[in-house]
């Protein structure tokens, strides 16, 4: 029954972890300074937490990953806020160990994760491969969507 409580209080703060990112990734698209700025330090903050909560929502989460990682690329090099810049590529940093494949680490350009091309951050689509850059997630499970869906697969949700 320990056993029981333990893994479901893991559990929990797994997903309350992962509400925590997808919450920062909105703020981060916020034309607020500060609400960008308590975001990233927010962010930042995950790579810190015991048990590695980013390894677990980079294994079962990735396109959220993508997409904060494409938001932090974007705010460190277009934003006029020095202190926002260097708090974004901080945040960069400590997220490229899980970012490795899909070419956002802070020292790389933008590269499109299926061909390798270089992509701009604005694009939802490459322009060699087809490949969809802006990943549609589910609102209710977070799994990765088609654009073209109307369902979402895994869990039904409109």
């Amino acid at each position: 029954m320990i056993e029981e409580e333990n893994m479901f209080e893991h559990n929990q703060d797994r997903s309350s972890k992962l509400e925590m990112l997808k919450q920062a990734s909105g703020q981060l698209d916020s034309n607020d300074p500060m609400l960008q700025y308590k975001a990233i330090r927010h962010i930042r903050g995950l790579s810190r937490e015991r048990g590695d909560p980013l390894k677990w929502i980079h294994e079962n989460h990735y396109y959220i990953l993508d997409d904060v990682a494409r938001k932090l690329h974007e705010k460190s090099s277009n934003n006029n806020d020095a202190t926002i810049i260097l708090e974004s590529k901080l945040s960069l940093e400590l997220l490229e160990p899980y970012l490795i494949d899909n070419g956002l680490s802070k020292n790389s350009e933008l590269k499109c994760k299926n061909c390798q091309e270089v992509v701009d951050i604005e694009w939802n689509r490459c322009p060699q491969c087809g490949y969809n850059l802006k990943h549609d997630c589910c609102s209710e499970c977070g799994k990765n969507l088609e654009p073209s869906w109307k369902f979402c697969p895994y869990c039904g949700a409109h």
